[in-house]
């Protein structure tokens, strides 16, 4: 008598959301060294166009042109996130809302993740020590700026905040006002503790993806006028030699 096993195929459970994500791009990075860019941007969630599209942006108050192989919608959004509407430190108010748009920002090309995540890691730490604020100066004690940080971090970066928060002293801590001044050097204390702010990962990810910022400064213009505008020199009279 033979006995045979039964097998019956089973489906493999689903991936969780985060390690879904963490998959994809992975596989996005992989398509890259192995098969060319091409083929990665395949399964992108926006494709670019065969054409160049120009909008007009603010850049540091200033007005430039933003260009680029992609819809002027998709340039709006990859804009609005850049670091001159996100800039290294902000208020509360303002971090609160950059959480929101970078949560919200997803039909932008798959190059920028790693850009807007670690951005959005920065501002949610921001929003955390701002939101925490209020209770360490009623305690006149960093232990409410501590506690909000120091669940998100890893070893090293626990280290280097409990390092950082040491170096204010406790007496200062009883005579400080709690003021803007004051609030913005514990900021620029915690800076190095924060994730680092991706600027320049900003400017090489839009630079492979063929975009480009135009600007022209208008006191450059001015000065252009200005020197178009000036009468051309008269030669100088040479007194001529007497004979």
């Amino acid at each position: 008598m033979t006995l045979k096993a039964r097998i019956t195929p089973t489906r493999p459970a689903p991936l969780p959301t985060h390690v879904a994500g963490h998959v994809a791009r992975f596989a996005a990075a992989a398509a890259i060294l192995l098969g060319g860019e091409e083929h990665a941007r395949a399964a992108d969630r926006v494709q670019p166009l065969k054409r160049t599209v120009e909008i007009s942006v603010k850049l540091f108050s200033g007005d430039c042109k933003l260009s680029g192989p992609w819809d002027a919608a998709v340039l709006t959004r990859i804009h609005a996130i850049g670091p001159e509407r996100i800039p290294p430190q902000q208020p509360l108010e303002p971090s609160r809302e950059a959480v929101k748009l970078l949560q919200a920002s997803t039909d932008i090309p798959n190059a920028l993740d790693l850009y807007r995540e670690r951005l959005l890691k920065r501002v949610e730490q921001q929003v955390r020590f701002h939101e925490a604020v209020p209770a360490a100066k009623k305690a006149k004690s960093l232990v409410p700026i501590r506690e909000a940080l120091i669940k998100q971090l890893n070893a090293v970066e626990k280290e280097r905040l409990e390092a950082t928060l040491r170096m204010v002293s406790n007496k200062e801590l009883k005579v400080a006002k709690w003021d803007v001044a004051f609030i913005e050097k514990l900021t620029t204390a915690l800076d190095g503790v924060l994730e680092p702010y991706p600027e320049e990962d900003y400017h090489r990810t839009i630079q492979r993806l063929g975009l480009k910022y135009d600007c022209v400064s208008e006191l450059y213009e001015d000065d252009v006028e200005a020197e178009s505008s000036d009468p051309a020199p008269t030669p100088s009279a040479t007194p001529s030699a007497k004979k």
